[in-house]
């Protein structure tokens, strides 16, 4: 801080010393009582001058501050976004502006997706309409394809209402810290001339996608890796929960840094530079553990609750991992058995745990280490949690 010496007592110190000579300059005195009063208001004024200048510098500004600072780089903070998905309706279709209820929350059923996504052929061919959460933020993906949705007022001729394929996921609004890290990249570097940094730059001010995994000189086909392609770029999509984002959100960022893969200098990228947009691939991850409880006052639904929710933030933070290259190749990601061991001890509601088993997909159980392909990520499944034996 620039004036934190300048606080109110060493202010009304400094007028007392200059008090002239034979001046009673003690508290209740009309001296002391008359500076008192100016030392305190020069010192709010001093305090707000602080303020006002940590909000002009990058590196401290917050909030409003911070979007000032970045706006004038032409870089804005990404809003945040409710869960778009289709519907599947047997019998009659409601009319747009319905309202349908699943999973303790309401949707509304809207039929603008060509203004949302004018360039994606694919998704309009499944028509216009599509469901969207009446929140914005991650706690609307609360539902997945197959689930019910309940009308909120009946519709004659509709037999039944469900969740169709998820469109684009729901995000909360950027943080200062996700917004002044682009903003720093902006300025300063590495974000330039087309580096490696400047392709996830691109994706990351997309709406929608939270973390860019970028791989130069690679191309997924048919879900494997492909190295050593000359002038190729892929960056694959995640949100900024660990999670896949959705094909709209693909084909935005497609369009915007490199429009059909063509390579014609068309979008972000430069002229003869292809890009390839993917979403992560979303791998099941299954655990089987046993417990002992911590007391009788917790039951293992409980347990089960709180492992969970360390698993997920886990996974997460392995998915939003940077890739590592050796020589060129992209390596794999690992999911460590022991770090998870290591965040159900710390559980409260356990005293010990036996018999850890993790898989992906349809893998037999074991107590091992998990590599992945680094264009994957692990998304929790299920985890059976049992009760130790005596």
């Amino acid at each position: 801080m620039l004036f934190e010496d300048k606080t109110y007592e060493k202010l009304l110190q400094k007028c007392l010393d200059k008090a002239p000579k034979g001046i009673d300059t003690k508290q209740g005195s009309i001296f002391y009582d008359a500076c008192a009063a100016k030392c305190l208001l020069l010192a709010e004024i001093y305090a707000d001058l602080d303020i006002v200048i940590e909000g002009c510098h990058i590196n401290s500004a917050v909030g409003r501050d911070l979007d000032d600072c970045a706006a004038d780089h032409s870089v804005y903070r990404n809003a945040p976004i409710s869960l778009k998905c289709r519907a599947v309706f047997v019998g009659t279709t409601p009319a747009p502006g319905s309202r349908f209820f699943c999973n303790d929350v309401f949707f509304t059923l809207k039929d603008n997706l060509a203004e949302l996504y004018p360039n994606d052929e694919e998704l309009l061919a499944g028509g216009p309409l599509y469901i969207e959460a009446e929140i914005t933020g991650t706690a609307g993906n609360v539902v997945r394809t197959g689930d019910t949705l309940v009308p909120y007022t009946d519709v004659d001729g509709l037999i039944s209402a469900t969740v169709g394929e998820i469109i684009v996921l729901g995000a909360d609004e950027e943080d200062d810290e996700s917004l002044r890290e682009r903003l720093q990249n902006k300025i300063g570097g590495p974000s330039e001339n087309g580096n490696k940094h400047h392709y996830k730059t691109w994706c990351e001010d997309c709406e929608g996608v939270g973390f860019a995994k970028i791989f130069p000189l690679v191309r997924i086909v048919d879900g494997a890796i492909q190295t050593g392609i000359p002038n190729w770029v892929t960056g694959v999509l995640l949100t900024d929960e660990g999670r896949a984002v959705g094909d709209a959100t693909v084909e935005l960022v497609q369009e915007y840094i490199d429009p059909d893969q063509l390579g014609l200098g068309e979008g972000e990228a430069n002229l003869g530079a292809h890009f390839a947009a993917e979403k992560a691939t979303e791998l099941d991850f299954d655990v089987s553990v046993s417990v002992e409880l911590a007391s009788s006052a917790y039951t293992l639904e409980d347990v089960k609750n709180d492992l969970s929710e360390r698993l997920t933030d886990y996974l997460k933070s392995v998915a939003l991992e940077e890739v590592i290259f050796v020589n060129g190749i992209p390596s794999n990601t690992t999911i460590r058995v022991k770090q998870i061991g290591s965040l159900f001890s710390q559980s409260e509601k356990i005293i010990d745990y036996d018999n850890l088993l993790i898989r992906i997909g349809d893998e037999e159980f074991a107590n091992a280490n998990i590599d992945i392909s680094p264009h994957c990520i692990a998304v929790l499944n299920d985890i059976n949690v049992t009760e130790m034996s005596a």
